[in-house]
């Protein structure tokens, strides 16, 4: 699910990791410790998510993850293919 999310909206796997991350309502320290990375890695990461997603903040960025699943559910049911 990551992955093909990823490949949808051209994020690098760390970039989708860290925006999934986010949408769990994770802290940035937080989000650098499941990635064993560095708070200032994981704000240049968000940085490079945010215009890839077109949002502009991280709480457009959290909203935006679930409302896409929920967009993409709702168009294979009225397509009958889900």
């Amino acid at each position: 699910m990551i992955d093909e999310f990823g490949r949808e909206f051209q994020l690098t796997p760390r970039e989708a990791e860290v925006l999934f991350c986010l949408a769990m309502g994770k802290t940035n320290p937080e989000i650098a410790t499941i990635t064993d990375s560095a708070v200032r890695t994981v704000e240049a990461h968000l940085r490079q998510v945010y215009p890839k997603i077109e949002v502009e903040n991280r709480q457009a960025a959290a909203v935006f993850v679930p409302d896409h699943f929920r967009s993409k559910k709702r168009d294979l049911h009225e397509s009958g293919t889900g």
